[in-house]
């Protein structure tokens, strides 16, 4: 679920910088906002979960 919403969030965040900013959505770009994410949301899961999550959040480049 967490990386559903993680996804979803950069999705959002990546429609946002090209409305507002004139930003190029690109899905390297949207990879590691997602990337830098997902690291920082690893702290809020369980200590036994989160060597798995990282290690799919490293290999998702």
């Amino acid at each position: 679920m967490e990386v559903f919403i993680i996804s979803a969030w950069q999705i959002w965040m990546q429609h946002n910088n090209f409305i507002f900013n004139r930003g190029s959505p690109s899905s390297s770009s949207w990879r590691r906002c997602l990337k830098d994410e997902g690291r920082l949301q690893a702290y809020r899961i369980s200590e036994n979960k989160r060597p798995v999550f990282l290690s799919w959040v490293d290999s998702f480049v």
